[in-house]
């Protein structure tokens, strides 16, 4: 009972996103000169990754940031890429 509520109310949760005056607050914290002092750390659940044959992409089986690693590393990939020609549509064929 105590990993369910922790995995749902609690810091890696995700109910209550109802409430959005929290959620742009956050926003709006982020953006502030002094939060551009600090690197974001994604990097939990790092190297707790793991490969499926049906899926492309690493999967973790607990609570962790992989999807954010995956987010912004593709984002970097694609703005990286010196033409639209040069990215991979599919991940799996790079």
């Amino acid at each position: 009972m105590r990993k369910n509520l922790n995995f749902t109310f609690g810091p890696a949760g995700s109910y209550e996103q109802d409430d959005m005056n929290n959620w742009l607050q956050c926003t709006a914290t982020a953006r502030s000169r002094r939060a551009r002092d600090y690197v974001m750390n994604i990097q939990m659940g790092k190297g707790h990754e793991m490969k499926s044959e049906m899926l492309p992409g690493e999967l973790s089986s607990s609570v962790s940031e992989t999807n954010q690693r995956g987010f912004y590393g593709r984002w970097a990939e694609i703005m990286a890429a010196p033409s639209w020609n040069q990215i991979h549509i599919d991940p799996r064929t790079k």
